[in-house]
């Protein structure tokens, strides 16, 4: 149940707020703010709080769309919505039954619009979102449900052709799925950098990616070109990680002076507030290892231990601080 009700405050989190205006004629809604009061529909509508696998397989598309008929989206747009609000209650399900909850409302949005690549670009992305399978039993192999996105995002990306969404997706999709090189994941995001140098969410995970290489010194680069500005609040978590990568690959490096500094101003973070370290599985694979190796060991590992002490203890400080 706790589950649902998280399902449940994410689509209430999402919906946008707008100021009332002083203006006699308010700005009419965006198509983005039409969606969100969609999806809030939904979850009202179908009863999201407590639906089961089951309900969201009898879901009638004929009688949703003409229920919706006077929404200011289209059909195929009006049904991608409608998988987007059911997807994170059908990642939780045993697949492939999940996924097929979501398969059949993507399969009449692109009959009703072929041409609209973002229905099959979500389509991947359901997909992906299913993958990560919480009940899988063998979690150390690749799921099949990757396979159902990589086709749905060139699908995506035939008629857009360079679509920076549909890239990055690509990216996020080799990187995940075991079967892949990490350098196929450096390949898409290098497209998306060509495209906008400032991709935050490219710029990190090539980072990761490189990381993940052993390509100490490409990781420390690139770590370096993530901007913190874009991980603000909640997100924040990413860049305490990113300190604790980076520290990795400059000590791997041989840049001890620059893992230390990196190592210590994350220590410090965390000796302010505890909660971080277990709120975010924190510290990243690997730092300990690192901290246990001369120079390092003698200046920080008893600070790391320290801190493993506290965690249950000091709860008493705000999470969300913003990194830089």
């Amino acid at each position: 149940m706790a589950r649902r009700n998280r399902s449940q405050k994410i689509h209430r989190d999402r919906a946008k707020s707008r100021a009332r205006s002083p203006r006699p004629e308010p700005e009419p809604p965006s198509g983005d703010e039409i969606a969100e009061q969609l999806r809030e529909w939904v979850d009202e509508a179908y009863d999201l709080l407590n639906a089961t696998l089951e309900d969201l397989q009898r879901i009638d598309l004929t009688d949703y769309l003409r229920r919706t008929a006077e929404v200011d989206l289209s059909p195929a747009e009006r049904l991608r919505q409608l998988a987007i609000a059911l997807e994170f209650d059908a990642h939780w399900h045993p697949q492939p039954r999940g996924w097929l909850a979501l398969a059949r409302i993507y399969d009449l949005a692109e009959r009703l619009d072929p041409e609209d690549w973002g229905v099959p670009h979500s389509r991947g992305i359901s997909a992906m979102e299913c993958a990560e399978d919480p009940l899988d039993e063998h979690p150390e192999t690749s799921h099949p449900l990757y396979d159902v996105a990589r086709e749905a995002f060139l699908r995506a990306l035939a008629p857009s052709n360079e679509d920076i969404d549909v890239l990055h997706a690509l990216g996020d999709l080799c990187y995940y799925d075991r079967r892949n090189p990490k350098e196929d994941a450096i390949a898409w995001y290098d497209r998306v950098l060509e495209k906008d140098p400032k991709h935050a969410w490219a710029n990190l995970y090539r980072a990761h990616a490189l990381h993940d290489l052993e390509r100490w010194s490409e990781a420390v680069a690139a770590y370096d070109a993530v901007n913190p500005a874009e991980f603000q609040g909640p997100p924040s978590w990413r860049m305490h990680l990113l300190v604790e990568q980076r520290g990795q690959c400059r000590y791997r490096a041989g840049d001890v002076e620059g893992a230390m500094a990196d190592f210590d101003r994350i220590l410090t973070r965390y000796e302010r507030n505890p909660k971080l370290m277990t709120d975010h599985c924190l510290p990243a694979p690997g730092t300990l290892e690192v901290m246990m190796e001369e120079p390092l060991r003698a200046a920080l590992f008893e600070r790391l231990r320290a801190l493993e002490a506290r965690v249950d203890e000091d709860w008493g400080l705000e999470d969300g601080e913003s990194e830089e």
